[in-house]
């Protein structure tokens, strides 16, 4: 009997917490640690992205995306020729500083992020 109310406890407590991630603390030029691939966030909610591994240089990058962040979730939305082409990638940022970031893709993936 002792152990029900116990185990109450524990079920409420498995889901990480969730940061309140200020649009401005995301604005600005990142690099993906160990990588050439950049990011770049607008204020405004534009933003591009491109790999110099790539010879693919910031000007020149086709990746161009709207940016909106709801909490910790970052979605940014990359548009292609036609505007009815949408493809929506969705982020939870799990850290962020003045200086780095990581978020995690909807796999479980994550990612670690340097600001410039």
């Amino acid at each position: 009997m002792m152990l029900l109310p116990a185990a109450g406890l524990f079920v409420g407590c498995t889901d990480d917490p969730v940061l309140d991630v200020d649009p401005r603390d995301l604005a600005g030029k990142w690099v993906v640690e160990n990588t050439q691939e950049y990011w770049r966030f607008r204020d405004g909610g534009t933003g591009v992205t491109w790999d110099e591994s790539e010879d693919i240089y910031e000007e020149e990058s086709n990746l161009r995306f709207e940016w909106t962040l709801d909490r910790d979730e970052l979605t940014c939305v990359f548009r292609g020729a036609n505007e009815n082409q949408a493809v929506p990638k969705v982020y939870r940022i799990r850290e962020i500083s003045a200086s780095a970031m990581k978020w995690e893709n909807i796999y479980g993936q994550t990612t670690r992020l340097k600001k410039l």
